[in-house]
Formats: structure tokens, C-alpha cells, sequence
């Protein structure tokens, strides 16, 4: 390592690129973990439950996500065949960081004011500590 920390940087960055790489990187990856953070679901209901999704977007991600042991396909001998997609372990410990992604865009999306409102709406606030007054 030079003295001026490159190597650790450098280790920093790639290590940065391989979590995108094994997550997909793009936004369904995100969503379908979303839908499944709350517990294993069908493939039918993480299309409903993700906006705009088509059905080659969500099956691309979803054989993605359980390539890089993110995510468990278990398939039921049916008629026709019942298929239920969960977290591994690995999909698991993403929640944590995708926990704070959220909270961060709830916090510097363009909608703050809209997330703020509902915000302070669940949990009968008038205004978060953080915002000062209007």
C-alpha cells in the first residue's frame, strides 16, 4: 500500500462493484428484495406488487438474484407448478444496507416534503425534529 492509501481505496471500490454486480445493480433487483424482505412470495405477486415490471424484466432479476445466491427458487410438484421465491441467508443480511439506501432516499429524494407529510402522518408528528419549522 502506497502511503497515500490507494490500495485500500482501490480494494474499497471493487469491493463496492462486486455487491452491484452480485445484487444486478439495476432498480428491480432492489424491489424484488424489497417484496421479499417481507417474506416469501410467488411470482405472480412480486408482479403485482412491483409497478411496471414485465414478466422478462422480473424473470431475468429473479434467475440473477438466485445465480449469485441472493435468492431461493423452490418449485412444488403441481399442476400446474407452484413456485415460491424467498431470501438466502446472503439475500438476508442486505437488509441492513437496503434499510438505510431507503432512508436515505427518504431523505434526499426529490419528494421529501411528500415522504416528511406521510412521515408525520403514521407516526402523529407535526414536523420530524430534523426539519426545523416551515
Amino acid at each position: 500500500m502506497g502511503g497515500d492509501g490507494t490500495l485500500v481505496e482501490n480494494a474499497v471500490e471493487c469491493s463496492i462493484e462486486k455487491a452491484l454486480n452480485i445484487i444486478g445493480g439495476g432498480k428491480w433487483s432492489f424491489l424484488v428484495l424489497r417484496e421479499l424482505f417481507e417474506g416469501t412470495k410467488r411470482f405472480g405477486e412480486l408482479q403485482k406488487a412491483i409497478n411496471n415490471i414485465s414478466p422478462k424484466a422480473l424473470t431475468d432479476t429473479l434467475r440473477h438474484l438466485e445465480r449469485n445466491e441472493i435468492v431461493i427458487r423452490t418449485a412444488y410438484p403441481t399442476v400446474p407448478v407452484t413456485v415460491e421465491y424467498s431470501l438466502s441467508e446472503k439475500g438476508h443480511a442486505l437488509h441492513k444496507i437496503l434499510k438505510e439506501m431507503k432512508l436515505w432516499g427518504g431523505l434526499n429524494g426529490r419528494n421529501i416534503r411528500g415522504c416528511l407529510n406521510s412521515f408525520c402522518n403514521i407516526f402523529n408528528v407535526n414536523e420530524p425534529f430534523f426539519m426545523g419549522k416551515r
